[in-house]
């Protein structure tokens, strides 16, 4: 058995009074296997029945410890459950995720096994759930094909991993000054490829998994537009030359032609998820960043697979339910905006042609066969 240092695990919660008692018993069942933990549940202003919700668990167990601020938002409440934690090693639960088997343990033990200099945390794919805690994907999130299974900065420019997933050491967390209160909600995003720029890298933890809870009413599916801006901000940082400290030969980002690659699949996957939840001003806002050259370097049925797991994410939807409700609500929608955009883009954009071909003649065989495959 080896030692088990401090965990101080991070719950930011705003008005979470429906989904933060099972996020902090998930947190409670793998204590189990790692009991140096403690939890630092941060009620950033809630008008709900969180704080009761708070105290509750303080008088269940000592290691839950309710911190209460007023509103200032996600980012402001982990940098200051960062502040008060007393472990060496953080990580984050956002109020409406959980905590699956071995999710503590196993990580921090690759902490205990291999870690290096270089190390700056570890992190383990996302299930995606809903509400009720069921499987939406058959897919595993951020289940990268690492060397070695360490994540740099230069492996990709996109946002690599939801925050429920890390576990940091928090000296590196000092160093990189923690969150950009500034950015919400792509504050994530921001972070990450700050602290690898350093040089440093994340190891990928494979024998675990979080359950990343997706709903409406989250940040990144009510406000698609304001998120999107926000992304794009963060991936200019990452994309231009830095002046901050950071390992030489990332010290010029990605570059500005592979920006607008990223920015276009970002783009067209923020323009779906507009759709789909009705906010099709927003789509067309989105989608001015399109560029008929880059799509073209899409193959049409890579935009297939872009429009169903983003709309299935964007209304909380299993796979399974795809060609029976899903598809056919959205999709005089969804064919409108291809329309729209093939035509602002001259009405010859051959990848839109094609999707639009793809999609015009689903058949439900397809969707049978899609389906006995998974």
């Amino acid at each position: 058995m080896y030692r088990q240092p401090l965990l101080s695990i991070i719950v930011p919660a705003y008005n979470a009074e429906e989904t933060l008692k099972k996020t902090l018993l998930s947190v409670a069942a793998q204590m189990e296997h790692y009991p140096e933990c403690e939890v630092l549940v941060i009620d950033d202003g809630s008008k709900d029945k969180t704080p009761q919700i708070i105290s509750q668990f303080e008088q269940w167990d000592g290691r839950y410890k309710g911190i209460r601020q007023e509103n200032r938002g996600v980012s402001a409440a982990r940098n200051r459950g960062i502040q008060a934690s007393q472990g060496d090693y953080i990580a984050f639960l956002d109020a409406d995720d959980l905590f699956l088997d071995g999710c503590i343990d196993r990580r921090m033990k690759v902490f205990m096994d291999e870690d290096t200099s270089d190390m700056l945390g570890v992190f383990c794919p996302a299930v995606l759930i809903d509400s009720d805690g069921n499987n939406l994907h058959s897919r595993l999130q951020f289940d990268y094909n690492l060397p070695r299974d360490r994540l740099y900065f230069n492996a990709m420019p996109e946002s690599v991993f939801n925050p429920s997933c890390v576990i940091l050491k928090k000296s590196e967390l000092l160093k990189s000054g923690g969150f950009d209160e500034t950015i919400t909600p792509a504050e994530d995003y921001d972070l990450w490829h700050r602290l690898m720029r350093s040089g440093g890298y994340f190891k990928k933890v494979g024998n675990c998994s979080i359950g990343w809870r997706q709903h409406s009413q989250s940040a990144a599916h009510s406000k698609i537009l304001e998120h999107y801006k926000q992304c794009k901000i963060v991936t200019m940082r990452v994309f231009s030359q830095s002046v901050n400290a950071c390992a030489e030969e990332y010290s010029r980002g990605f570059g500005e032609s592979l920006y607008y690659v990223t920015i276009t699949s970002r783009a067209f996957s923020s323009s779906i998820m507009a759709v789909v939840t009705g906010q099709y001003d927003a789509a067309l806002e989105i989608s001015a960043d399109l560029k008929k050259r880059l799509l073209e370097q899409i193959v049409p049925e890579r935009l297939e697979e872009m429009i169903r797991f983003n709309a299935l994410r964007a209304l909380s939807q299993p796979e399974d339910r795809w060609h029976l409700t899903v598809w056919p609500e959205i999709k005089s929608d969804v064919m409108r905006f291809i329309t729209d955009l093939n035509n602002r883009l001259g009405g010859d954009c051959n990848s839109l042609m094609e999707l639009k071909y793809i999609l015009e003649n689903y058949r439900t065989e397809t969707f049978q066969l899609r389906a006995a495959k998974l």
